[in-house]
């Protein structure tokens, strides 16, 4: 008896990528089985780029373009992304730290993109991102990739969080929060032979544009960080709430 094929009505290709995702699979292992690694990564990286050709542009394919733009000069691209954060670019641990984070140019100026959810450092990066981060290298001016308008970026743990207007203090601690997992990876392997999870989310919020336009959850506490007016950022929530007000009867003196 015949199955009736099932199609995704939002991802009709789907089927097509996947065929062509096993037999990569595929091929890939069958290099890596005779030792030629550097065979199996030139292929795949190829593969991916005549994929993203046939796909067009979009927010996944300007993000792949832009990681596969940093395996020509690796040591450069860490330099750069550390600039851009301000960071010494000369710490060993950046390579993982900015591992996450990618060097893309959009409106003819340079920026750091941080995707969303955010790739684990020692794994794949060329997911399909469901929004980008673009930090200015220059100013420190952040806004989502074709997004101009405000957005509040959220962390995982939600009822209570640290929100930045500053990008480039949250970016930084996406790097410290890089290194800590990939720490306590090496120590879970040696105790528990386990490896952490790896959530995607950063440790901290990110306001983007007015605060006073962006809608903000209803959550425990906030903790304004780097760049938030705690009593002004307090003042829109409560606009935003909107508590009802109980006004006393208007009492109207008889005239004479």
């Amino acid at each position: 008896m015949r199955h009736r094929d099932i199609i995704d009505v939002n991802q009709p290709n789907k089927p097509f990528f996947d065929a062509i995702a096993a037999d990569a699979s595929d091929a890939i292992t069958t290099y890596v089985r005779k030792g030629c690694l550097g065979e199996a990564i030139a292929y795949q990286r190829q593969l991916i780029t005549t994929l993203d050709a046939m796909i067009g542009d979009t927010i996944g394919t300007a993000w792949r373009k832009a990681v596969r733009a940093q395996f020509r000069d690796p040591r450069a691209a860490t330099r750069w992304k550390a600039n851009a954060l301000d960071l010494n670019p000369n710490d060993p641990h950046l390579s993982i730290a900015l591992n996450s984070m990618a060097a893309m140019k959009v409106d003819d100026a340079w920026r750091l993109a941080v995707p969303l959810p955010l790739p684990c450092p020692m794994g794949p990066k060329y997911a399909e991102p469901e929004e980008i981060v673009l930090i200015h290298s220059e100013t420190g001016e952040a806004r989502i990739y074709a997004d101009e308008g405000p957005s509040l970026i959220e962390p995982l743990y939600v009822d209570r969080f640290t929100v930045h207007a500053d990008a480039r203090v949250w970016a930084r601690e996406i790097a410290t929060f890089s290194i800590e997992w990939f720490y306590n990876c090496e120590n879970a392997r040696k105790i528990a032979n386990i490896t952490p999870e790896w959530t995607g989310y950063a440790p901290s919020a990110l306001a983007i544009g007015a605060i006073d336009k962006i809608r903000w959850p209803r959550v425990t506490t906030i903790t304004a960080g780097t760049g938030i007016d705690a009593a002004a950022l307090k003042k829109v929530i409560f606009r935003q709430a909107r508590l009802t007000h109980v006004n006393a009867p208007l009492s109207v003196a008889r005239a004479a």
